[in-house]
């Protein structure tokens, strides 16, 4: 399992992502945030689908806690 360090890094990096791709002001993110956020604090890891239709496209997430695997996101097109 990751320690909390490199979890932490791993979402900085998506943060980071979504700001330069113009995505961290979308209230339909919030429960990706929040899985952020229980990923750091527990290290549990989570995977999900949020459909953002103010875009038409569906926001694609993995946050792994397993070591060598990157944690992703992605957006498809609905």
């Amino acid at each position: 399992m990751k320690e909390l360090q490199e979890r932490l890094k791993d979402c900085l990096q998506l943060r980071s992502k979504l700001k330069y791709f113009g995505l961290d002001g979308y209230d339909e993110l919030k429960p990706f945030i929040d899985h952020m956020n229980m990923y750091v604090r527990d290290g549990h890891s989570s995977e999900g689908t949020i459909d953002m239709p103010s875009i038409e496209r569906k926001f694609v997430y993995c946050l792994t806690s397993r070591i060598g695997k990157e944690c992703t996101i992605l957006l498809k097109m609905i």
